[in-house]
């Protein structure tokens, strides 16, 4: 699995780890020096050494958003108004797929806003179907927006 580390004054990191224990060490140490951690939900190839992209996917097991309000700059955090406005749009949209016959996602407070996470039954991308796969993510999202 591959791990990005962000800091507010350090170079970012990146870390692969191979289980969920090396997982668990590595975030609770860099999390001890105020770093960010972010992993990528979706199943990558296993051989990789570098940063990798999208094209190093190679199954979808998650859809999900990032719902935060829309601020002039990254380094304002978002009053209490705000965080309850994108935990009503959360709610909302939530409802809407659980009434179009999604599982109801995960919620997850992201800080200035609120992720949602719908697991799915995986689908298994390769370059022969990565370009539609990529545009029905796309339109899904375009969708929901």
């Amino acid at each position: 699995m591959e791990l990005f580390f962000n800091h507010k004054t350090k170079p970012p990191r990146t870390v692969f780890v191979a289980d969920e224990t090396t997982f668990m060490q590595t975030v609770v140490a860099h999390n001890s020096q105020q770093y960010t951690c972010y992993f990528g939900l979706q199943d990558r190839r296993l051989d990789l050494t570098q940063p990798g992209t999208n094209n190093d996917i190679v199954t979808v097991k998650w859809l999900y958003l990032d719902l935060d309000p829309i601020k002039p700059t990254k380094e304002l955090c978002s009053s209490d108004e705000e965080k309850a406005l994108a935990l009503e749009a959360a709610k909302k949209i939530t409802s809407d797929c659980i009434a179009g016959g999604y599982q109801e996602p995960l919620l997850m407070d992201s800080g200035n806003g609120f992720w949602l996470f719908f697991r799915i039954p995986g689908i298994v991308i390769n370059d022969d179907n990565r370009a539609e796969i990529a545009a029905r993510l796309k339109a899904w999202g375009q969708k929901i927006a």
